[in-house]
């Protein structure tokens, strides 16, 4: 009400002087003030995950069949880094749920920030198995295209690095992850083998495309894969003698022995034995268990007694993680 009654008393004034011929009325009458501009300020969102972390189960289709998988996503995977690929293959009979139940590498893929996938194979008969040949010779399942196909997938769907995509098994997971390094090597950087070999039929056509590091761990006593070997499957040393040629390491191994758990009721002992190049950036080991059985060491399952010196899983990484693809020299 007082700037209305204030505004048309100055308006009388105005009218008044302009009468008279006044000039002052701008000196009455002040300019009007400039706006004041509000910046209007955009609410800020978080920006939501690239991907989805934890474990869970997936399909593809590949060959006709529909073929499952588990996956594991670090949390850092939203990070936007490249992450190595693991591959974890069951033995004969098993499947995907069971071998990341007791070779369960998911809190070092959280710890070191790595992809993990747990592939399942198909039936044979009534037993699910990698077709490697030997006793899986029946077999028409086309494992190297699945896997094959399973890893683009996951390149595709993740931020990989390609240069650092490694494979490990169990016994029948084992020969497959040698079957990889053989047929699919531009794909596979490095493998390791837990109470598993190869086939003489993989053994006689393998032809690596580049050097291979190989992680080979067995025990002694093993009466399922025997340590020595048998007509249907190459012993422990024609493997190691096989990948020490193809990296072209040095002939005699660096022996350490592992110190005893006092914990373990196991009577089998471990060494590791190192053949290494130091100009060729490769490296083939073995992983000696001395009365061991047909186990993964350092976890109560299989058959035969559990060697609890060592923690393999923490191995099989140690391992697997100095080797880049892009490193290696062919």
């Amino acid at each position: 009400m007082k700037q209305t009654s204030l505004f048309v008393a100055l308006a009388t004034v105005t009218s008044f002087f302009g009468l008279v011929g006044c000039s002052t009325t701008q000196d009455i009458v002040s300019q009007p003030a400039e706006p004041t501009i509000v910046e209007e300020i955009e609410p800020t969102a978080s920006p939501l995950p690239l991907f989805e972390t934890g474990t869970y189960g997936d399909t593809i289709i590949h060959d006709g069949l529909e073929r499952s998988y588990m996956v594991h996503v670090p949390e850092v995977a939203n990070s936007g880094a490249d992450l190595p690929l693991l591959l974890n293959l069951h033995g004969f009979t098993g499947t995907s749920s069971s071998q990341m139940n007791y070779a369960d590498f998911r809190p070092i893929a959280e710890r070191e920030g790595f992809i993990l996938v747990y592939p399942q194979g198909t039936l044979l008969g009534d037993d699910t198995h990698w077709n490697v040949g030997s006793w899986t010779r029946e077999s028409t399942a086309d494992d190297i295209g699945f896997l094959t196909a399973l890893i683009d997938i996951i390149i595709e769907d993740f931020n990989i690095d390609e240069s650092r995509v490694y494979s490990i098994g169990h016994s029948n997971g084992g020969y497959m992850s040698f079957q990889l390094a053989c047929q699919i090597g531009d794909k596979i950087t490095a493998v390791a083998s837990i109470s598993g070999t190869m086939t003489p039929e993989n053994f006689n056509v393998c032809e690596p495309t580049h050097p291979t590091p190989v992680l080979q761990v067995h025990g002694t006593s093993d009466t399922v894969i025997p340590y020595n070997g048998a007509v249907w499957t190459k012993s422990v040393d024609d493997v190691l003698a096989f990948w020490n040629d193809v990296n072209q390491v040095d002939a005699e191994p660096a022996i350490i022995d592992i110190p005893q758990n006092p914990d373990s009721t196991a009577l089998s002992t471990v060494q590791r034995l190192q053949y290494s190049s130091a100009d060729r950036g490769v490296m083939v080991e073995h992983i000696l268990v001395e009365g061991g059985g047909h186990e993964w060491p350092g976890q109560n399952n299989v058959v035969g007694q559990v060697n609890l010196d060592l923690d393999i899983n923490e191995e099989i990484w140690a391992f697997l993680s100095q080797f880049d693809l892009d490193d290696l020299d062919g």
